[in-house]
Parts: structure tokens; C-alpha cells; sequence
């Protein structure tokens, strides 16, 4: 079984010659079984101020419903975000960039035999005083569309809770 994968970002950018680094946890289920991804190592890059470079490098344990068990480095995701309009620079605090996206898998894929793939995710920011709203929507070559969307609420100055809506379907049968 091959998941698709789905994508979730905003439209604003790091600094330029700024940086973050980020580790998190995943949980996906499924009929055929559960996936834990920890830790995942995301970080990105300013590059210029409407260009940043990032990468997402996640450790899988996906266990399947018959009690088999896979563990190791899972699908690799190399980024880009190109500003085309910028949330701080508009009067309704809102944003539009482009992701393109190179996926390499952990593992071949089993229809198409390769490990490289790409993505083009389109998100979008709409800023408020006490929330924010993000998305991402778009094409993945193995065959996927998916859209996803976030609301971001601060509770503390460095505690903030996030809920997100995410969907991905295949456009092939076989996938």
C-alpha cells in the first residue's frame, strides 16, 4: 500500500538569511493500519525575500493490519516558497505562494518503479488580531490532488493550538 502524501503550508516567508528548524510527531490510521512518523525533521531557509528553500525528513514506524511491521527513514519532501503576494504587505493581511515540491520516497514506488516525484502546492494566509487561517491545495505527479486547510489560535505567548483539515485522493485506480 502506497499513501499519498498531502501538503500543508501558508503563504509567508522566512526572513531572508533566516532560518528555522522544527521537530514533530505525525499519526495517520487507516483500515489497512496505523502510521507513527517521530521525530520529523523540518527546516527552511530565506533565501530572498520571496524565496525560501526547506526540507522535511521524517522517521516512519507503519504497522499493518495483520501485526507486520516497517520501520526507517520515510518519503523525503526538498521545498521552495515563491512569495506572489505577501500577508504583511496587503491591507486584509492576506497571502498567495507557490510550492513546488520534489518528493523522494523511502521506497519505489510500486506502480511506477522510481523514487522521484513532484509536487505543486498552492497556499494561501488570511491573518486576523487573534487567529489565522491557512491552506494548501494542488497536484501531486504520482497521481493525487489534495487540499488541506488550518485554523491557528494563540492561548499563550509561546503556546499556540492549531486544527487542521487535510484530504488527498487518487486520480488513478491502481494508485
Amino acid at each position: 500500500v502506497r499513501q499519498f502524501g498531502s501538503w500543508l503550508d501558508d503563504a509567508s516567508l522566512v526572513e531572508p538569511s533566516h532560518g528555522y528548524a522544527s521537530i514533530s510527531i505525525g499519526h495517520y490510521r487507516s483500515p489497512g493500519g496505523h502510521q507513527t512518523d517521530f521525530p520529523i525533521a523540518d527546516g527552511a531557509f530565506g533565501l530572498t525575500p520571496r524565496l525560501q528553500v526547506g526540507v522535511s525528513v521524517p522517521y516512519c514506524r507503519l504497522t499493518f493490519s495483520d501485526g507486520t511491521r516497517i520501520n526507517g527513514l520515510g518519503d523525503v519532501y526538498l521545498s521552495t516558497k515563491v512569495s506572489i503576494v505577501a500577508p504583511e504587505n496587503t491591507k486584509h493581511r492576506t497571502g498567495l505562494a507557490l510550492s513546488p515540491v520534489l518528493e523522494v520516497l523511502g521506497d519505489p514506488d510500486p506502480i511506477e518503479n522510481t523514487r522521484m516525484f513532484w509536487g505543486l502546492p498552492v497556499n494561501v494566509e488570511w491573518r486576523r488580531d487573534r487567529y489565522r487561517v491557512y491552506g494548501s491545495g494542488g497536484y501531486f505527479s504520482r497521481g493525487a490532488l489534495f487540499g488541506s486547510g488550518a485554523l491557528e489560535v494563540p492561548l499563550h505567548e509561546r503556546v499556540i493550538a492549531t486544527g487542521v483539515l487535510a484530504y488527498t485522493r487518487a486520480l488513478k485506480a491502481d494508485a
